[in-house]
């Protein structure tokens, strides 16, 4: 966990950078919290797929739903997403497209 936010900070960082959300499942990790700096990190508690319910919850009550990217190759979660309006692309295109590596 640590280690990714460490990829993402660039993608955070000053302006013109991006919102950079990471909704984890589980408890929180004191770490991680402290490895977040620009990324905005949250945990979605105890269950299974707890995360990808909080991120399509979020992607609905987006202003603009097409406006948010969803990281990930979890099948569910991207059709969720997309049901909603919003985009999704798999997690090594995306680094390899936006972190520089995969």
């Amino acid at each position: 966990m640590v280690r990714l936010l460490g990829r993402l900070q660039p993608l955070a960082g000053p302006p013109p950078a991006l919102t950079v959300e990471v909704v984890f499942d589980g408890r929180p990790h004191q770490a991680v919290l402290d490895a977040a700096e620009a990324v905005d990190v949250s945990f979605a508690g105890a269950g299974a797929n707890a995360a990808d319910r909080e991120i399509a919850a979020r992607v609905r009550a987006a202003e603009t739903p097409r406006g948010v990217l969803v990281v990930s190759s979890d099948r569910r979660l991207i059709a969720a997403v997309k049901a909603a309006g919003g985009a999704s692309q798999g997690a090594g295109s995306f680094l390899r497209e936006w972190v520089g590596d995969g």
